[in-house]
């Protein structure tokens, strides 16, 4: 008689791990503050904590920093301990919405949805980058970057579109993303006892979840100072020298740019413009003059060594003759940091120029600021 088959032993089927995040709104940062203390004296683990906050620098602020009134607040007091427990601290500009002050999984794919459109041309590191991009990297404006991470992370549409209209106001989000329903509940309950002005519960991806611990593994290693790390954008000025056909370019293209004694600096090569903000005649507002200076050879543009340099506008003034004063001496436009006329001028790059001229960045200034110019 035959022996009996032994039965096949079934696999367990394992259930995919369900992720949950609490997300929570204060309209006071001293609260959103309060209830990051609170969750890391639970011992909740610093890589599931999420922050974002807008950096509110006053229109009166001159300062050339990349961080303005928040976010130093932020850092300098009740942060103070608490930056270097956050996860991928970072500032970061998202367009046409502001800078922010982010942190943890919702700050990493922010990160990634805001600078994905600058990366797409370069080739991936690691292969995480690649899959990083490929599911948050969905088909965007730039300026919906807040409101399609909100989506990502389960929020429905009425809920992203309110939370991005209060971020871009100032509201500040602090949210934990974790598979522990014991976390979860702990971490809402914390929320609701710091006063939080809205407070959901949702469902997040699992991919989303797995594919930020990258993203905030490289931005807390790019931290190793302890600062709060610039991350870098791309905000598509537009080059009005360059523009077709020929008698379309600006007219102070070619302009001779003195220094305030007079004595001839170099010539005005470029005017870069903003596309997306206007004057009250209706023109694009104008960013920076690009300055050529320097150099061997025969006219403006067969030169061996010329450099160039970008000018914050603020720091020109036109006379009749279409001369182009500089407010500052020649000596200070030479150090000055280059301007690569072959690439994109990224929001780094700005960030360098301003601060070495002493100019508040642009995109810190209240619409109606601009506007009235």
């Amino acid at each position: 008689m035959p022996e009996p088959t032994p039965p096949t032993r079934r696999q367990p089927v394992r259930k995919p791990v369900e992720f949950f995040t609490a997300i929570a709104l204060f309209d006071q940062s001293l609260d959103a503050e309060k209830s990051l203390a609170a969750v890391q004296r639970q011992q909740v683990s610093a890589e599931t904590v999420s922050l974002i906050i807008r950096d509110r620098a006053s229109a009166s602020d001159r300062s050339a920093s990349p961080l303005g009134d928040v976010a130093r607040a932020l850092v300098a007091s009740a942060m103070g301990p608490l930056g270097p427990w956050l996860r991928g601290l970072a500032s970061l500009v998202v367009a046409e919405r502001g800078t922010y002050l982010v942190a943890g999984p919702m700050g990493a794919s922010l990160a990634t949805l805001c600078l994905n459109d600058q990366r797409s041309s370069d080739p991936p590191d690691e292969g995480q980058d690649e899959d990083l991009a490929d599911l948050l990297g969905i088909e965007h404006e730039e300026s919906d970057a807040l409101y399609q991470n909100l989506l990502l992370f389960g929020l429905n549409e009425d809920d992203a579109s309110y939370l991005e209209r209060r971020l871009v106001a100032g509201t500040s989000l602090v949210a934990v993303t974790t598979s522990s329903r014991r976390i979860t509940a702990l971490a809402r309950n914390e929320f609701d006892s710091q006063g939080a002005v809205f407070l959901r519960v949702v469902l997040t991806s699992g991919d989303i979840v797995r594919l930020t611990r990258q993203r905030i593994n490289d931005m807390t290693i790019a931290r190793l100072s302890g600062d709060v790390v610039v991350a870098d954008a791309v905000i598509p000025l537009r080059r009005m020298c360059h523009r077709l056909p020929p008698q379309a370019a600006h007219p102070r293209c070619g302009a001779t740019i003195t220094d305030t004694d007079g004595v001839e600096i170099g010539t005005l090569v470029d005017i870069l413009s903003d596309p997306f903000v206007n004057d009250r005649s209706g023109r694009e507002v104008e960013r920076y003059a690009v300055v050529g200076h320097g150099g061997l050879g025969y006219g403006n543009t067969l030169r061996i060594g010329r450099h160039y340099t970008a000018i914050p506008m603020e720091q020109l003034s036109f006379d009749e003759d279409g001369t182009a004063r500089s407010l500052v001496d020649a000596a200070v436009i030479r150090e000055a940091p280059r301007y690569d006329r072959s690439g994109a001028f990224s929001r780094r790059e700005e960030l360098g120029v301003l601060a070495y001229f002493g100019v508040r960045p642009y995109w810190l200034a209240a619409p109606e600021d601009e506007s009235a110019n």
